[in-house]
């Protein structure tokens, strides 16, 4: 046997390889074939809050694939928290996942009762999304982009392993709601406008609505796999400003309620904005980093002056947006790209333009073949461009002052629309109504022309 295999490896080493490269194919295409109904899922520790909850996050993607779910003794197995034969226990922050002897494993830095850590469920969204497809496209149950089937196929041998490419890789959340807000408080007051927000927007406002919109978020940066591996301090930048430059540059300060730059109290200054558009800010604070002995240059590159005139045409895009803004009238001041809801509606649009985005929308919702959750997806947007149009056409039609028939028509119809799809459209619509630059003292005038008698009482306004 030796002399046979010395004669290949001499005279046909070529027709060695080959067969030893089919045997390895043949032995790695090896496939399971999963019944997604039938399949059981069995989790090491579900004490620990981290395999549970990816078992339960398992458990409600296999139903919306699979349609139905009736677990079955002998049916495949998915194993959470529990290191695969053969396999090395996960280090800190990793997520592994792999297909071992006719089951799958799922298993990660899930820490411990002092600290808890998502290794098991991120490892559950790796093979969801490599294997079985599943997007996220937003929070929420309508969010989850799937195909429906009931068997599927994993390779022998199949792995998966996910580490945090960042140090700080998450989006700040805030705390889940633990009371419905006190309308009575000032900063709620200030906030949003109740004089001017109807009735029917106060829900927006209860527990029952705020929490389940809270933890559809939090899971949805879970299914993200978002997760910070070093904690970084924060809070305001350049607290110390007003401070140092408020008698010598007040130039560097923004406007303190459109009056004067900086606040002549101290305890007040660490609330002051910069003037970022003044160059002579940014050269300070390019003085006080070089005055802190950091390095002169930063991330130069070979391409950088390909990449001044990128940032220089899209500023020229930006600043051509906004002036454009400006120029329609009924607004303080142009808005920039951190406003797009508020830019749709005004930059660059008109009534046409938008008509022609619903025409396209149109053919989408037309196409066949779409999910319930899909169409849904759609029509929101719609929503928002038909929300666009009644928007600008209110904004328009107000006077320089004073109330017309037609303002009043627009009012009730923009009204009437976010009333009638309060539910329908993730907007906040609430905030609309209180935004000093474009609607707050336009819904005054409605509200003071329904009061004088003028116009019929609304029942919202």
């Amino acid at each position: 046997m030796k002399d046979i295999i010395g004669k290949m490896a001499c005279g046909s080493a070529g027709r060695l390889v080959s067969a030893c490269a089919v045997l390895v194919s043949a032995l790695s295409a090896r496939a399971v074939e999963i019944d997604l109904c039938a399949a059981r899922i069995t989790v090491e520790n579900r004490e620990n809050g981290t395999q549970a909850r990816a078992a339960e996050e398992l458990e409600k993607h296999l139903a919306l694939i699979a349609g139905e779910r009736k677990p079955a003794a002998g049916g495949f197995e998915f194993v959470i928290g529990r290191v695969a034969p053969g396999k090395v226990a996960a280090k800190d922050w990793e997520s592994h996942a792999a297909a071992v002897d006719g089951k799958i494993y799922f298993w990660g830095d899930d820490g411990d009762g002092r600290r808890a850590r998502p290794g098991s469920s991120f490892a559950v969204y790796g093979f969801l999304e490599k294997v079985l497809g599943v997007k996220w496209v937003r929070p929420g149950d309508d969010g989850i982009v799937f195909e429906r089937r009931t068997k599927v196929e994993v390779p022998d041998g199949w792995t998966y392993r996910f580490y945090p490419p960042l140090e700080k890789s998450d989006i700040r959340v805030g705390a889940c709601p633990k009371k419905r807000p006190d309308f009575s408080d000032f900063m709620f007051r200030k906030r949003f406008d109740l004089e001017v927000i109807p009735n029917e927007f106060m829900d927006a406002f209860t527990l029952s609505r705020m929490r389940p919109e809270y933890w559809d978020f939090r899971h949805w940066t879970w299914r993200m796999r978002l997760q910070t591996r070093a904690t970084y301090r924060y809070g305001h930048a350049f607290v110390r400003w007003n401070d140092r430059f408020y008698k010598s540059h007040p130039e560097y300060m923004a406007m303190w309620h459109g009056t004067s730059r900086g606040h002549s109290r101290k305890e007040n200054g660490k609330y002051v904005h910069l003037c970022y558009s003044n160059p002579g800010t940014q050269d300070q604070v390019i003085r006080d980093w070089l005055a802190a002995g950091t390095n002169e240059y930063l991330n130069i590159c070979a391409a950088a002056d390909d990449m001044k005139e990128y940032y220089a045409r899209v500023r020229a895009r930006g600043e051509a947006a906004r002036i454009a803004i400006m120029k329609k009238g009924g607004l303080e001041s142009a808005l920039d790209d951190s406003e797009l809801s508020r830019l749709m509606t005004f930059s660059g649009s008109n009534q046409a333009a938008l008509d022609g985005d619903l025409a396209v929308i149109a053919r989408a919702v037309a196409r066949p073949g779409l999910s319930e959750a899909e169409r849904r997806r759609v029509n929101e947007v719609r929503l928002v461009v038909e929300h666009a149009k009644l928007t600008q056409d209110f904004i328009l039609k107000a006077p320089p002052e004073g109330v017309t028939d037609e303002f009043i028509a627009a009012a009730e119809r923009l009204k009437a629309f976010r009333i009638r799809h309060v539910k329908d459209m993730r907007e906040a619509w609430t905030m609309l109504f209180s935004d000093k630059k474009l609607e707050r003292p336009l819904w005054h005038r409605v509200r003071g022309a329904h009061r004088s008698g003028k116009l019929q009482p609304s029942a919202s306004l």
